[in-house]
């Protein structure tokens, strides 16, 4: 780890470089130092314990090795990010240059995952956006003024010259920045302390959007048995307990007021329909052993 962190510091000092062209070797140590942020925080450790937590208590009990403490699930995610090192190595990069007087601010839970088409297309309905999925989009705050984003090329296009795409309008800084104040756990951080009164008037306009809770868990109890497999329907909790049946567990994506403009979408768009619980896939996530479907997500 201290290797990996190393060689970012010592790319980060050269891409915050006046002049500094976007190489395809830094984009790549992009990528894996935000899936390396999004999986190592506290705040999603934390996460994923208070999730096991609520499964013991509905359940009645899980077994023992399915109980998590804040340090195991560290160890649990460092090894998601050794085990799948290219998740997201077919993702765009880019470096988003912030030319207004409001500056990006960070957090406590930096590197924010969300998915702009599973929140604004009904055809998304019913599934959760995660790494593998079409239309995700990753951000992490690399400076006051620099912004990296990732995102899905089959579904979105950023205008670019060398790898910067300038921001110009303070709306479109308070969109990056809204990603902050919804996926943080507890705590933000800015550069300026001459700002934080505006800050904290902003944060206040959108601090209703935070989800009340971070994931959602559903309960299914078998219904009946059919020629060829089992089907079962939604339940409670309590009407769940003691039952055979199924937990499907999801993270919430926070929905924002507005996105940033220079995250556009592509003509011609596409995305694959697994017709399955995995959702809509792009394309170099697509398992070889499962037929798709290709939705066109845009004319």
């Amino acid at each position: 780890m201290q290797q990996f962190e190393g060689q970012y510091a010592s790319r980060l000092r050269a891409m915050l470089a006046a002049g500094y062209i976007l190489a395809a070797e830094d984009a790549a140590i992009l990528r894996r130092f935000w899936l390396l942020q999004y999986l190592r925080t506290e705040a999603a450790s934390l996460r994923f314990v208070q999730m096991t937590v609520q499964m013991d208590q509905e359940l009645g009990g899980l077994p023992e090795d399915y109980k998590l403490t804040i340090k195991e699930a560290v160890q649990n995610t460092m090894r998601v990010f050794f085990s799948v090192p290219d998740v997201v190595s077919d993702l765009k990069v880019r470096l988003v240059r912030n030319c207004t007087a409001r500056p990006f601010i960070t957090s406590d839970n930096p590197a924010v995952m969300t998915n702009r088409w599973h929140l604004t297309d009904p055809r998304a309905r019913g599934s959760a956006p995660g790494l593998q999925n079409a239309g995700m989009i990753g951000m992490l705050p690399l400076s006051p003024n620099v912004m990296c984003v990732l995102y899905d090329g089959g579904l979105y296009s950023v205008p670019h010259i060398g790898g910067w795409a300038d921001l110009r309008t303070e709306a479109d800084a308070d969109a990056f920045n809204e990603h902050q104040v919804l996926s943080c756990e507890a705590n933000l951080y800015f550069s300026a302390w001459d700002w934080q009164e505006q800050l904290a008037a902003y944060v206040g306009s959108v601090a209703s959007r935070r989800p009340e809770a971070r994931h959602v868990i559903e309960h299914l109890v078998l219904d009946r048995e059919e020629p060829g497999g089992r089907v079962y329907r939604p339940a409670s909790a309590a009407e769940a307990m003691g039952k055979e049946g199924m937990v499907h567990t999801s993270i919430v994506t926070p929905s924002v007021s507005k996105w940033p403009s220079l995250i556009r979408w592509r003509q011609g768009g596409f995305a694959y329909d697994s017709h399955s619980g995995a959702g809509f896939m792009r394309q170099a996530t697509r398992d070889p052993g499962i037929s798709y479907g290709r939705l066109r997500i845009r004319g």
